[in-house]
């Protein structure tokens, strides 16, 4: 499979953009090799996104990249699932501390 796109690519920041029509040629490719290639790229995105968060790095995590041109809407309930258990019980404490419960 060839996939073409038309991209704008700089030498060098200001100056004048080249359009490109760009092929990318998936010839002979297995899913499994277009996913662990497309793997790559999702796992430096976690990885920044790690060295960002409060506190340690998670042992365990659940990471959904934004699919291209768009953007990745989560439930509360998907975003808890991704927490670690001390992140929940950090999380939980906060809210009901907020709101009053104890």
């Amino acid at each position: 499979m060839k996939k073409s796109k038309y991209i704008q690519t700089k030498k060098m920041e200001g100056d004048t953009a080249q359009a490109t029509n760009l092929t990318i040629d998936f010839t002979g490719w297995t899913l499994d090799d277009a996913l662990n290639y497309c793997i790559k790229p999702a796992v430096i995105e976690w990885q920044v996104k790690a060295r960002k968060m409060v506190g340690d790095i998670p042992k365990g995590a659940t990471y959904i990249p934004t699919k291209v041109g768009g953007s990745n809407v989560l439930t509360i309930e998907q975003q808890f699932s991704m927490l670690t258990p001390e992140q929940k019980v950090a999380m939980i404490e906060a809210l009901t501390a907020k709101v009053g419960i104890e």
